[in-house]
Protein backbone atom coordinates (compact mmCIF):
# COMPACT_ATOMS: atom_id res chain seq x y z
CA UNK A 1 0.00 0.00 0.00
CA UNK A 2 1.19 3.57 -1.04
CA UNK A 3 0.86 6.96 0.60
CA UNK A 4 0.21 8.33 -2.76
CA UNK A 5 -2.76 7.74 -5.99
CA UNK A 6 -0.60 6.15 -8.21
CA UNK A 7 -1.72 6.41 -12.02
CA UNK A 8 -3.17 3.49 -14.08
CA UNK A 9 0.54 3.40 -15.83
CA UNK A 10 2.70 3.50 -12.30
CA UNK A 11 0.26 0.91 -11.16
CA UNK A 12 1.27 -1.55 -14.17
CA UNK A 13 4.76 -0.91 -13.94
CA UNK A 14 5.59 -1.28 -10.10
CA UNK A 15 3.32 -4.34 -10.41
CA UNK A 16 5.34 -5.73 -13.13
CA UNK A 17 8.58 -5.00 -11.54
CA UNK A 18 7.70 -6.42 -7.72
CA UNK A 19 6.16 -9.64 -9.41
CA UNK A 20 9.14 -9.99 -11.35
CA UNK A 21 11.08 -9.56 -8.06
CA UNK A 22 8.81 -12.14 -5.91
CA UNK A 23 9.33 -14.74 -8.87
CA UNK A 24 6.94 -16.84 -10.80
CA UNK A 25 3.01 -17.04 -8.88
CA UNK A 26 3.41 -14.01 -7.39
CA UNK A 27 0.47 -11.54 -7.76
CA UNK A 28 1.17 -8.11 -6.55
CA UNK A 29 -2.06 -5.24 -5.73
CA UNK A 30 -0.68 -1.76 -5.66
CA UNK A 31 -3.21 0.34 -3.52
CA UNK A 32 -3.25 3.95 -2.72
CA UNK A 33 -4.37 5.73 -0.35
CA UNK A 34 -3.15 4.05 3.16
CA UNK A 35 -2.23 5.80 6.14
CA UNK A 36 -1.43 8.95 4.55
CA UNK A 37 -1.62 11.57 1.28
CA UNK A 38 1.55 12.79 -0.30
CA UNK A 39 -0.18 13.14 -3.66
CA UNK A 40 -0.13 11.81 -6.60
CA UNK A 41 2.63 8.95 -8.07
CA UNK A 42 3.17 9.96 -11.91
CA UNK A 43 6.06 8.32 -14.28
CA UNK A 44 8.73 10.55 -15.28
CA UNK A 45 6.95 10.90 -18.64
CA UNK A 46 3.40 12.10 -16.96
CA UNK A 47 5.58 14.11 -14.77
CA UNK A 48 6.82 16.08 -17.43
CA UNK A 49 3.83 16.76 -19.06
CA UNK A 50 2.34 18.43 -15.98
CA UNK A 51 -0.90 17.83 -16.37
CA UNK A 52 -2.91 17.77 -13.25
CA UNK A 53 -1.43 14.57 -12.16
CA UNK A 54 1.83 15.41 -12.48
CA UNK A 55 1.40 19.04 -11.62
CA UNK A 56 0.19 17.32 -8.07
CA UNK A 57 3.69 14.85 -7.87
CA UNK A 58 4.92 16.74 -5.16
CA UNK A 59 8.36 15.19 -4.97
CA UNK A 60 9.08 15.28 -8.00
CA UNK A 61 9.80 13.24 -11.38
CA UNK A 62 12.01 10.57 -9.83
CA UNK A 63 9.41 9.79 -7.30
CA UNK A 64 8.41 6.72 -8.45
CA UNK A 65 12.06 5.78 -9.02
CA UNK A 66 12.65 6.14 -5.16
CA UNK A 67 9.25 3.99 -4.33
CA UNK A 68 10.33 1.30 -7.02
CA UNK A 69 13.90 1.06 -5.36
CA UNK A 70 12.41 0.81 -1.65
CA UNK A 71 9.61 -1.47 -2.46
CA UNK A 72 11.67 -3.57 -4.04
CA UNK A 73 14.34 -3.27 -1.01
CA UNK A 74 11.29 -4.75 0.85
CA UNK A 75 10.74 -7.40 -1.66
CA UNK A 76 13.71 -8.78 -1.44
CA UNK A 77 13.30 -8.87 2.47
CA UNK A 78 10.30 -10.87 2.03
CA UNK A 79 12.57 -13.55 -0.05
CA UNK A 80 14.77 -13.81 2.86
CA UNK A 81 17.80 -10.92 1.64
CA UNK A 82 19.35 -8.99 4.53
CA UNK A 83 17.45 -5.69 4.58
CA UNK A 84 20.24 -2.63 4.41
CA UNK A 85 18.61 0.22 7.01
CA UNK A 86 19.72 3.52 6.67
CA UNK A 87 20.15 5.88 9.67
CA UNK A 88 19.75 5.70 13.28
CA UNK A 89 19.08 2.38 14.76
CA UNK A 90 15.30 2.35 15.66
CA UNK A 91 14.71 2.90 19.25
CA UNK A 92 11.96 0.16 20.73
CA UNK A 93 10.37 1.40 24.17
CA UNK A 94 8.59 -1.05 26.41
CA UNK A 95 5.37 0.24 28.16
CA UNK A 96 6.85 0.63 31.36
CA UNK A 97 9.20 3.21 29.58
CA UNK A 98 6.40 5.05 27.58
CA UNK A 99 4.69 5.34 30.93
CA UNK A 100 7.36 7.45 32.41
CA UNK A 101 8.75 9.17 28.90
CA UNK A 102 8.20 12.66 29.01
CA UNK A 103 7.22 13.85 25.72
CA UNK A 104 7.49 18.03 24.60
CA UNK A 105 5.71 20.40 22.22
CA UNK A 106 7.69 22.68 20.71
CA UNK A 107 6.79 26.12 21.29
CA UNK A 108 6.48 29.32 19.56
CA UNK A 109 7.99 32.00 20.99
CA UNK A 110 6.11 34.62 22.84
CA UNK A 111 6.09 37.28 20.24
CA UNK A 112 4.17 35.20 17.57
CA UNK A 113 0.95 34.63 17.56
CA UNK A 114 -1.07 31.39 16.08
CA UNK A 115 -1.10 31.34 12.43
CA UNK A 116 1.60 34.26 12.38
CA UNK A 117 4.47 34.18 9.71
CA UNK A 118 7.51 33.68 11.09
CA UNK A 119 9.24 35.59 10.37
CA UNK A 120 6.65 38.15 9.52
CA UNK A 121 6.92 39.20 5.70
CA UNK A 122 7.99 42.64 4.71
CA UNK A 123 5.63 45.57 3.73
CA UNK A 124 6.38 45.09 0.29
CA UNK A 125 5.39 41.17 0.37
CA UNK A 126 2.51 42.31 1.87
CA UNK A 127 1.34 45.75 -0.44
CA UNK A 128 0.75 44.08 -3.52
CA UNK A 129 1.83 46.65 -6.49
CA UNK A 130 -0.44 49.11 -7.60
CA UNK A 131 -0.31 49.21 -11.79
Amino acid sequence: ALPNEPTTTVGHRLRARLEAALGPGARVHVQGYANAYAGYLTTPEEYRRQRYEGAYTLFGPHTLGAFTEVLEGLVAGLRGAPVEVEGPPLQVLSAAELATRTFTRTRRPARYRRGDAEPPPTAAARTPPRP
